[in-house]
């Protein structure tokens, strides 16, 4: 098994290689406040075989540190210089991006998986084949390979002493073993906590789809569960607002639309209690029905989303990226 760390910015592949020699050792400036994040890279890992992770200090275990195993995806498509992708240019002429770091199709890494124990090493599908389909079900099953990546995440107190520290990163499978280290400058300089003060950060999600990748009922306690489990995570990831697709607290009825309250304040309760403090909605438009007439519509994504109102803090849900 050889590993390194790399950049946390760094697009990593499901066929990156371990450089040679390998990075072993890294150095980060951060402000106290922030997360220090790095990758490894790891090649030649025994498929099947538990990875087990180990963050230390002073010979001690790193307290707050949070490990994730890092998920490939596929790319089917380029960016396109008109279009959303090279395949959809407005006018047709699917001229080739120049400036893309990759050619379609490939994977790479970008979802994160959170860990609390033992990694396993899994495979990529084959390279531009999809994981799902819209339903959300996988279509194909994950089977061992030799490359992985990993993410670690150091969170720095607001109240650090500013200083160098070293990190030392072990990462063991059966009898073999990678050493490595990462120091830290950590820097008097403090990042304010994500509030309802900091610039406003948001991210698109669908309700729908954290239903379809987890096998859970829409709307039910366990779907509620696992919204809280994202709104969390979008709150370490510095995010502060949510968006509310009206189609998920809007019906169409006869006499109009029809507002779901308790749904509503639901998931403002839910985002709210993560951190989340600014709420934005979606935006209307009109399509056509079988009777020639026209009624308005429930858009699920917003281009020119209205002014973001406040969402107030409410009770903590019963039952939370």
């Amino acid at each position: 098994m050889r590993a390194e760390l790399r950049d946390s910015l760094e697009n990593l592949y499901s066929d990156s290689p371990v450089a040679e020699p390998p990075c072993r050792r890294m150095v980060l400036d951060v402000p106290r406040g922030g997360t220090a994040a790095v990758h490894a890279l790891l090649n030649d890992a025994a498929p099947g075989e538990p990875l087990r992770l180990a963050a230390t200090e002073n010979g001690r275990k790193l307290r707050g540190a949070r490990w994730f195993r890092l998920v490939d995806v596929p790319v089917e498509e380029n960016t396109g210089l008109i279009g959303f992708t090279e395949a959809s240019s407005w006018d047709g002429t699917n001229v080739p991006n120049p400036f893309v770091i990759r050619r379609a199709p490939f994977r790479t890494y970008d979802a994160m998986d959170p860990q609390d124990g033992d990694v396993r090493v899994f495979v990529p599908t084959e390279a531009g084949a999809g994981n799902d389909d819209r339903s959300g079900r996988m279509k194909t099953r994950p089977a061992p390979t030799t490359t992985t990546a990993l993410s670690i995440h150091v969170p720095i107190a607001p109240d650090a002493k500013p200083g160098t520290r070293t990190i030392n990163i072990t990462v063991r499978q059966a009898g073999a073993a990678c050493e490595l280290a990462l120091a830290l400058r950590v820097h008097r300089a403090v990042v304010p906590p994500v509030g309802r003060h900091s610039l406003p950060v948001t991210n698109w999600f669908s309700f729908e789809n954290i239903t379809g990748r987890h096998g859970l009922k829409t709307w039910s306690e366990p779907h509620w569960q696992m919204v809280r489990r994202y709104a969390e995570l979008m709150t370490h990831g510095r995010q502060n607002t949510f968006w509310v697709p009206l189609k998920n607290v809007f019906a169409s009825t006869k006499a109009g639309l029809r507002l779901n309250r308790v749904r509503l304040g639901r998931i403002v309760s839910t985002f709210s209690h993560a951190g989340l403090t600014t709420s934005r909605g979606a935006t209307w438009q009109t399509v056509p029905v079988p009777s020639g007439r026209r009624r308005p519509s429930i858009s699920s994504w917003a281009p020119h989303a209205p002014p973001r109102p406040k969402a107030t803090p409410s009770s903590r849900p019963s039952a939370g990226s």
